[in-house]
């Protein structure tokens, strides 16, 4: 036994098999370690292949509601209630109570008159119910309607009264002012009644007058003359011919100007009573005919000049021309413009 002991050759196979179970020992404790305390405190074990993430989905609920008003779910808000108040199928037929009232609250806004409140979607009418109001509510609830009702008449009238007695005043000041003393006769024998019938008028005939583009007209029908009779082409304003032979066609009317037309009505008495006291104080006694005649020649003189006005700009515009761009076009326009602004 002493012997066997001794050997050198058994030892050392004893050493080698106690060093490979202590070093088996010690692989078990630290397999075990990775297993418990997992592969994020172990920097020298290996990581176990993983499988990819899955795709993050929206909340859907277990039931499928969801609301169409504020689109919540039954996992974004557990707490309202729901109700099925239409036809509608799967998803949509489901609502919010809190957010249907809103929604109907709405919709009577916008007509209080509106008895029937219909889903958008199928069309459905909701069943809505009312508890019963006592007698005075109900009152008071017509009394509110009709008033709402009311009020659109309420202020067209006024609206209405105020452009009337606006017209009156006008119509009276401008006859005063040029009729003078036979004004005052007149207005002091004819019937009041018969006063503020035709004195609101006057605004409007003066705002007629200035809506009337007669000019416009009349140099449409003098450019047919002139066309048709060569002869009257030399003081008729005419049509011009285009490169191609046929006439030039050339917008006449320049549309029409609110404030330009009730700012010629508001001047349009005042042109008259000095146009008329001006060219006509000696043919005439009478204030009124002297204003209607200054008027009169006040527009056909204004119209003269319009013609000539327009005639001139649609000659004008007729020889147009579009240059090719180069150097001794650019030239020629810097000149022509030049010219144009030493003659102005």
């Amino acid at each position: 036994m002493d012997n066997r002991r001794n050997d050198p050759n058994l030892n050392r196979a004893l050493a080698e098999r106690e060093q490979q179970a202590q070093d088996g020992q010690r692989r078990s404790r630290v397999d075990n370690a990775v297993i418990v305390r997992g592969p994020s405190q172990t920097e020298s074990s290996p990581t176990p292949p993983t499988e990819p993430a899955p795709i993050p989905q929206p909340a859907t609920s277990s039931s499928g509601r969801q609301c169409w008003i504020c689109f919540a779910t039954d996992e974004a808000d557990d707490i309202l209630a729901w109700i099925q108040p239409c036809n509608c199928r799967g998803t949509t037929k489901w609502v919010h109570h809190t957010c249907l009232q809103i929604w109907i609250d709405e919709k009577l806004k916008e007509d209080r008159e509106r008895t029937v409140i219909s889903c958008p979607q199928c069309r459905t009418e909701y069943l809505i119910y009312y508890p019963n109001s006592n007698i005075i509510v109900r009152a008071l609830d017509k009394m509110d309607l009709l008033i709402y009702k009311a009020c659109p008449f309420i202020i067209g009238c006024y609206v209405v009264g105020a452009v009337y007695w606006t017209a009156l005043s006008y119509g009276a000041v401008t006859f005063l002012h040029v009729g003078d003393e036979e004004a005052k006769e007149i207005m002091g024998q004819v019937h009041p009644l018969l006063m503020l019938v035709t004195l609101p008028l006057v605004p409007g005939a003066t705002v007629v007058l200035g809506m009337l583009k007669w000019e416009e007209s009349l140099l449409e029908v003098l450019r047919t003359i002139s066309y048709y009779v060569p002869l009257t082409r030399i003081f008729l304003p005419n049509r011009l011919i285009n490169e191609s032979g046929a006439s030039t066609e050339r917008q006449i009317s320049d549309g029409m100007s609110c404030t330009r037309v009730f700012a010629g009505a508001i001047l349009l008495p005042v042109a008259a009573k000095i146009c008329g006291d001006a060219l006509f104080s000696e043919t005439f006694e009478s204030p009124l005919l002297r204003s209607m005649y200054g008027g009169l020649l006040f527009i056909g003189v204004k119209g003269l000049f319009t013609m000539y006005h327009k005639q001139q700009t649609y000659k004008r515009l007729s020889q147009r021309r579009i240059l090719n761009f180069n150097e001794e076009n650019r030239i020629f326009i810097a000149g022509a413009e030049s010219h144009g602004n030493a003659t102005q």
